[in-house]
Parts: structure tokens; sequence; C-alpha cells
């Protein structure tokens, strides 16, 4: 017992010959795992990972809705697409005025962004 005693207290000490064995026997253990997994030509390449999926598309702004004020009433909320037919109908002129999220009160039409869509209906027609 008393020199399984020493054996073991000599392998805990660094400096000692049993420490510098017990050193060299893990060294080799380590090298030899380390040199199965690298295989003759160098470390194995690891799976490919696969690209993950393209990022979302931006979200589709919002699309703008339109109040009108029409002999002191108010009239809404309208989509482009109402505006362009009540434009056609001659509900909404350049000098209509309306509101829309984000702007400063009522302004008319002709100084807002549906000056363009009063641009593309066309003037009514003549009279005979």
């Amino acid at each position: 017992k008393y020199m399984q005693f020493n054996a073991a207290a000599a392998m805990g000490q660094p400096g000692s010959a049993m420490g510098t064995a017990m050193g060299a026997g893990m060294g080799m253990a380590m090298g030899a795992a380390m040199a199965q997994n690298a295989g003759p030509w160098g470390a194995a390449p690891g799976a490919a990972v696969p690209p993950g999926p393209p990022p979302a598309p931006p979200a589709a702004p919002a699309a703008r809705v339109w109040h009108l004020a029409e002999n002191g009433a108010t009239s809404g909320p309208f989509g482009e697409a109402a505006l362009a037919r009540l434009a056609a109908e001659g509900r909404l002129g350049r000098a209509t005025m309306v509101w829309t999220q984000g702007q400063d009160g009522w302004k008319m039409a002709a100084d807002t962004d549906l000056a363009q869509l009063l641009d593309s209906v066309p003037p009514p027609p003549p009279k005979p």
C-alpha cells in the first residue's frame, strides 16, 4: 500500500520522473486521437451547411386613404381606386378639400399627391 501511495504521489509532481512519464503518455493519447480524426490529408471537411432561405422582401407600404370635405361634411376614407372613380364622376376636383394621415390639416386636392390622379382624368366632353 505504501508503494502505491508513493507512486500516486509521484505522478502528481510535475518535475518527477513519474510525472513526466505521465505527461508524455497523456500527450501521446491526445495526439493519437487527433490524428485518427484528421485522416491522412488533414482534418476532415465539415458537412456543407445549406444556405438559409432568402430574406423576406420588405413589406409593401400601407395604402394611403383620404377623406373628403364636401358641403361642410366629411366623407371617407377612400382608397386610390375609389378616388379615381369619384374624380371620373366629378365629385373629386382640384379644389376639393382632402386630408390624409400625416398631412397638416385640410388641403386642396391640387396641392397634394392626388394632383397626379386628377391630371389623368379627362375633362368633361364639350357641350353641343
